[in-house]
Formats: structure tokens, sequence, C-alpha cells
């Protein structure tokens, strides 16, 4: 669930409904006790990755500095770091050469679906037609 300041209301992420059908309690323990979370290298990686593009997203060499940076400071092991560098060429093999500059990347919405119920999350691409949701696997 994201926390959105000052406002009231129910927020559902993607991760979280598929947390849910996984366990129930994931859920349970994310909303009423997040102090417990313990992060997993896969979620720094990821966070870590998300955060480059975000930043990043049209200059190689920037975006690989600003991973090997963020990994440094998040004592990322070495094989941490060739997935950081693993997942940003990635994107710019693969994705990159399909981004044009009136996109949008890395996109936070928020949906209202019920009166105090709402869909949140990030979208990795925005064109004027099309969401995109990029997965990549190391």
């Amino acid at each position: 669930m994201a926390k959105l300041e000052k406002e009231k209301g129910i927020f559902v992420s993607a991760s979280a409904i598929r947390d849910y059908l996984s366990c129930s309690q994931k859920v349970y323990y994310r909303i009423f006790h997040p102090e417990l979370k313990v992060e997993n290298r896969e979620m720094i990686i990821g966070s870590i990755v998300h955060k480059v593009i975000e930043k990043a997203w049209q200059n190689l060499d920037v975006a690989l500095n600003l991973g090997r940076t963020l990994g440094t400071n998040q004592n990322v092991d070495p094989v941490g770091m060739q997935s950081i560098e693993h997942f940003i060429h990635t994107f710019f093999e693969t994705f990159s050469p399909l981004v044009s500059r009136e996109d949008k990347i890395e996109k936070f919405f928020k949906v209202k679906m019920y009166d105090d119920v709402y869909l949140v999350g990030k979208f990795d691409r925005i064109t004027s037609e099309t969401i995109f949701d990029w997965k990549s696997q190391a």
C-alpha cells in the first residue's frame, strides 16, 4: 500500500493485490507493521534500477554512474552490482529505442475506484496512447 501525505482513503497497489493473493498476512504486515519490513537484495536492486531509469533514462553513461553510486550507497554486493548494470543495459538496448521525449517514464498514478479506494502505483512508460509495464530478468 502506498502512503500519501494527509490523504485519507485506502490505497491499493498491484503488488499489494499480488501479495494478498499469495498470502494475506503480507498485506496485513505491510499496512499495520511497516516497521518490520526487511528489504531483500532483489528489492534493493529493483528500487535502484527504477530510480536510475526515472532520473537518467536518456543517457546510458549517466544511468550507469548513478546505478553504481546508488548500489555503493546501499552496500550492494558485486553480483548485485552486475545485476544493476545488466538491467540498465537491458533498458537502453531493448526499451530506450522505443521511448520518445514526450513519454512519461516511471510515472506515479492514482485512480479512484470507489468513494475512498484508490488504485496506485507507477507505470514504467506512458505514451499518448499506451501504458507499458516492462519486465526483465537477470
